[in-house]
């Protein structure tokens, strides 16, 4: 039978529909792991939703052309339309979700797709009412207009942040995976020019110039044809990347296993020196450091000597642990410091400390002991500045991590303090000046934030370089 132009067009936007359909279904299956070091896994639900949405929209187009229920055509139409809109939304909100900025300006940019697409429904309701026998000219005008103000949009905002994450991959030598972001950004590119600018022609501008009969005058083809492959190509890269990312992972697993057999001795035998000795040792420090604050002057420089002394032999056995064990650390060593480190503070002081640590087991990254060790130094000095100075009553401890950094965030409710009056007083900056210079030495990025409500140090510790490989 001879393929009409009619049949044609059936066919391509039933491909068209099934290939972002089953990207959304796909994109949806994913189960994401809590905290996920991947930003594409945290937000693919709006990628999911924006696939079965879109593709949803594309048959309708079909059944529109098709003609199978002709006497609700205008009925179609307005379906088509409001959830072609739709559907851009979500991608508009998984491409700033998936973008990575920051300042003042983020909450309110993440409520952008919701606040156009309010005015442009609005705008279609008003002008129903008005123009109450012509809605196929205002269905048309305004279908072009959400793919003006959403569709190009949330195209673009996508594919910009896919290659800034891309970039990420490249930095951690993830580089399978971040060559399937980057066909993926030059893809979203060239849809976005597709359903974002070239609408059907219209008496206004620019659909009176670029449109799509100017696509089939300069390629011969119908630009609908052109969505339908872009989409088809954007599903095969997406279902690539989700591949590679389970065998990443099932990498991952593999090799923390075979690392954990090798080190698991060694660390039961640090662990032990530093549950036994060290602890007994910190116990004593913050005994003597309530002795201090209650001594008279005469007795607190002996105190402070033999505090300082303590820590030196804290420092010393840290030393022989850190050669006796292995030269990388694990981060859940961290984790089981810490925890004995808030333990030692809950039990000698009116604290309560929450500790939320939330680093999967398998990370894409690595930080070396000196950079674990100073991170933990950071989070004790930060608990003694509490104790001593802030008359909190609790304090919130944040371990996370992402592509580029593992993220520490102490939090208390205590009074605060003036941080440019603390730097400038030499007698009460030693707590903040030691968290400072331990932070440079690790080249993490340190931000403290005080106010009559309390303090928040904000510690970005990046990972280390070239650690990462495929093969």
């Amino acid at each position: 039978m001879k393929l009409t132009s009619e049949n044609a067009y059936i066919v391509i936007f039933f491909i068209y529909g099934l290939a972002f359909f089953s990207m959304g279904l796909l994109a949806l299956q994913q189960k994401k792991t809590k905290h996920s070091v991947l930003p594409l896994l945290n937000v693919i639900r709006y990628l999911g939703l924006f696939g079965l949405i879109h593709g949803i929209t594309e048959w309708v187009i079909m059944l529109r052309i098709a003609q199978l229920y002709q006497e609700y055509d205008i009925y179609l139409f307005g379906l088509q339309i409001l959830l072609n809109s739709i559907s851009f939304v979500y991608l508009f909100i998984f491409g700033l979700a998936l973008l990575e900025y920051d300042g003042k300006i983020k909450k309110l940019i993440k409520y952008l797709p919701i606040g156009i697409f309010i005015i442009w429904l609005i705008a279609v309701l008003i002008s129903m009412m008005v123009g109450q026998n012509n809605y196929y000219f205002w269905f048309s005008f305004f279908s072009a207009q959400s793919r003006y103000f959403l569709g190009l949009p949330s195209t673009i905002v996508t594919a910009l942040a896919l290659y800034q994450n891309s970039k990420t991959l490249d930095a951690l030598k993830l580089n399978k995976i971040s060559l399937n972001y980057k066909f993926m950004t030059v893809l979203f590119v060239v849809y976005g020019i597709l359903a974002g600018i070239l609408v059907r022609k219209k008496d206004f501008f620019p659909a009176n110039i670029l449109n799509n009969e100017l696509f089939i005058r300069i390629f011969g083809i119908p630009v609908e044809l052109g969505r339908g492959i872009t989409a088809v190509a954007i599903t095969f890269f997406f279902i690539k990347a989700i591949d590679i990312f389970r065998w990443e992972t099932d990498e991952r697993i593999t090799k923390l296993s075979q690392q954990q057999l090798v080190n698991d001795e060694r660390r039961r035998l640090a662990r032990e020196i530093h549950d036994g000795i060290i602890q007994n040792l910190f116990a004593t420090g913050l005994q003597i450091e309530n002795l201090i604050e209650s001594e008279s002057d005469a007795k607190k420089d002996d105190l402070k000597e033999i505090k300082t002394n303590l820590n030196s032999i804290i420092e010393q056995v840290r030393s022989f642990m850190g050669k006796m064990v292995t030269k990388k650390i694990e981060i859940e060593d961290l984790r089981q410091n810490l925890e004995v480190l808030i333990n030692q503070f809950i039990k000698n002081s009116n604290l309560n400390i929450k500790f939320n640590y939330l680093i999967t087991n398998v990370v894409l990254g690595h930080l070396t002991s000196e950079k674990l060790t100073n991170i933990y130094y950071i989070v004790q000095e930060a608990l003694y500045n509490v104790v001593k100075h802030a008359e909190a009553t609790s304090v919130s401890i944040t371990l996370e991590t992402n592509l580029k950094s593992v993220n520490v965030i102490i939090e208390d409710n205590g009074k605060g303090f003036d941080i440019n009056h603390t730097r400038s007083n030499e007698n009460t900056n030693y707590g903040l000046i030691s968290i400072q210079e331990r932070a440079e030495l690790i080249n993490g990025i340190l931000n403290i934030k005080s106010d009559s409500k309390g303090t928040t140090i904000i510690l970005l510790v990046p990972w280390e370089e070239g650690e990462i490989n495929e093969n």
